[in-house]
């Protein structure tokens, strides 16, 4: 039988799939972190995390008509995870803004994930 994954997946659907994807990765990376989400409501430095994955997973994106809005992907992961009301979506969105002109919103560079992933394999040959 022949694999499913050789049928192709037109644009719309691979950005919607591509949205999935991260948004599932955010949140295994926020649940391996064991913190009591209750307490972060309103914690800027838990907001920054967020933002600086979405930073570092969504990619650069150049001439693709319908791109991921990464403003409304973070309200939409720290609505789902913290269980947000209107009002406080609205707060979050200010919150964002604010790190967002402030330039607090980093990717990690290239060079540091190099050496971050140089370091672990050969930190793991030594095993």
């Amino acid at each position: 039988m022949a694999s499913l994954s050789l049928v192709p997946v037109q644009p719309n659907l691979a950005v919607d799939i591509k949205r999935q994807e991260i948004i599932k990765t955010i949140q295994d990376r926020i649940t391996a972190l064991n913190l009591p989400l209750n307490q972060y409501k309103t914690n800027t430095e838990f907001v920054l995390l967020v933002l600086n994955l979405i930073e570092h997973l969504v990619p650069k994106q150049k001439k693709e008509k319908r791109k991921i809005d990464k403003k409304q992907l973070a309200v939409d992961i720290l609505s789902t995870m913290l269980g947000l009301n209107p009002a406080e979506q609205v707060t979050l969105g200010v919150n964002i803004d604010f790190l967002h002109s402030n330039k607090m919103i980093k990717k990690v560079s290239k060079f540091w994930a190099f050496c971050v992933g140089a370091s672990e394999y050969f930190g793991s040959a030594k095993k």
